[in-house]
């Protein structure tokens, strides 16, 4: 009963062993399948997108009238009969030029990648010149959330003609991507809610701004009389202009009021094509981040948007690997020399704790970092000096679970520093660090779990008679 009991443990680290180094191969067609999930990798060892940002520092020409309100698409001739006058703005005035400033648009990027699931980004700033650094994982998706880092979100209704500002970014309360599915396909909108101030706002100009439907005299005898050329013009159909960032996307009039307090905007047309479809979604749920999150303060261009492959080499991990591989084999080298049989079986259960931890990885979605190969490896050697202990204390007294126990609860005493600093880590802003730290938490619970159940029954069954 003894050796069926350590066979068929035996057999399980084996089995978890195999299926951790080498995966599970299935035929799909015609070809081989693993099916078991793959690693990822952070961008220390796959590269990624750079991106630099600097402050805005052109100027555009605007034309003014006597009253310094903007006109626009004013022609040289008009400019000279109304006497308008050109002037150049820059894009960011010197006074929001400020660190503090620097550091909000930090924030809100932060924020905008975040909610675009980005995983593994970096934001880098120069409180100094407001220079950032955006560091992304490279992917299919990569030029969409690269559009949203210069955007600086600015919303408006406007009047399309005097530009009479009714709706801003402080009126809206949520912005979310919406479908609706017939015949033709399926469309992609924007709903943009506003508060109940923006509400009543929005009913309001709806009301003024409603569509003119125009007629023609078709019959010189009908009761209706033509209308004047003043009367055509007061009848003149106003339009509003929905922009962002100053440029217009939208120019229309309203069919009847809103009272829902609701708009929509459409994004491209309805499709049945699922590639384009996605983008129409991809494009739509970079809008609807932009506009969730506060206007940025400064206006953003990109210097650099350059691929950086990563330094570390294929080569360099082989050896790094190899390395690591000899000095673990040596150290249970000597763990058998010195406990002969319960050595061996220390041995075989510590490439099940490894081979467990790697799968954990794996389905935990834990990026292979440096940091965190570095918690793999403080990880196993942390559970090499249990298991030391273990074999030590067992040796000098056979009562195999007062023994382990007491090992165990002592080990996890002295660690609680480690385990302290493994927490904060695990939190840190960093990937290389919070790598580290997230490794190191479900090592530090591994090895608590597998020793309590599996290595201190082992080695009790092998010290039954």
């Amino acid at each position: 009963m003894k050796k069926v009991k350590i066979l068929t443990i035996i057999l399980f680290i084996v089995l978890v062993t195999m299926v951790a180094f080498f995966g599970i191969f299935v035929q799909v067609q015609n070809r081989m399948e693993n099916k078991v999930k793959q690693y990822s990798y952070d961008m220390d060892f796959t590269g990624g997108r750079e991106v630099i940002l600097k402050v805005d520092d052109s100027k555009k020409e605007i034309i003014k009238d006597k009253d310094g309100k903007i006109i626009d698409n004013a022609t040289d001739e008009e400019i000279e009969q109304n006497g308008y006058v050109k002037e150049e703005e820059p894009a960011n005035k010197e006074e929001i030029l400020t660190s503090d400033n620097y550091k909000k648009v930090k924030t809100i990027l932060d924020n905008r990648l975040r909610k675009m699931d980005v995983k593994n980004y970096i934001v880098r700033l120069n409180e100094k010149t407001g220079q950032i650094v955006v560091e992304i994982p490279e992917n299919d998706d990569i030029s969409t959330v690269t559009s949203i880092l210069t955007e600086m979100g600015k919303f408006e209704i406007t009047d399309s003609e005097n530009n009479e500002v009714f709706l801003t970014n402080d009126d809206i309360s949520d912005v979310k991507v919406m479908y609706n599915t017939a015949q033709n396909g399926t469309s992609v909108y924007l709903q943009i809610e506003f508060k109940n101030e923006g509400s009543k706002k929005l009913k309001e100009i709806s009301t003024n701004y409603k569509k003119v439907e125009n007629s023609t005299q078709e019959n010189s005898e009908s009761e209706d009389t033509e209308k004047t050329d003043l009367e055509a013009s007061n009848e003149k159909e106003k339009k509003i202009a929905i922009k962002m960032d100053d440029e217009a996307v939208v120019t229309t009039s309203f069919e009847s009021p809103i009272e829902n307090g609701m708009i929509q905007l459409s994004i491209g047309n309805a499709t049945t094509d699922a590639e384009t479809l996605n983008g129409y979604v991809k494009n739509a749920k970079a809008i609807a981040t932009v506009l969730n999150e506060e206007k940025s303060p400064i206006k953003y261009q990109v210097e650099t948007n350059q691929y950086v492959e990563s330094d570390v080499k294929i080569e360099d991990l082989k050896n790094v690997g190899i390395a690591v591989l000899v000095i673990v084999i040596v150290a249970l080298v000597l763990l058998i020399v010195k406990y002969r049989k319960k050595g061996i079986m220390s041995a075989i259960l510590y490439v099940g704790v490894a081979s467990i931890l790697l799968l954990v990885v794996r389905y935990t979605n834990l990026k292979i970092s440096i940091g965190s190969m570095c918690g793999i490896i403080v990880t196993m050697i942390l559970n090499y000096i249990l298991t030391f202990n273990l074999l030590s204390n067992i040796e000098k007294n056979k009562e195999i679970n007062k023994v382990a126990n007491k090992t165990i609860g002592d080990f996890f005493i002295r660690i609680i520093p480690i385990c302290i600093l493994t927490i904060c880590f695990s939190f840190m802003p960093m990937m290389t660090i919070s790598g580290f730290g997230l490794v190191m938490f479900w090592g530090l619970v591994i090895i608590a779990i597998y020793n309590i159940l599996i290595t201190k029954n082992v080695l009790k069954i092998m010290e039954e008679k």
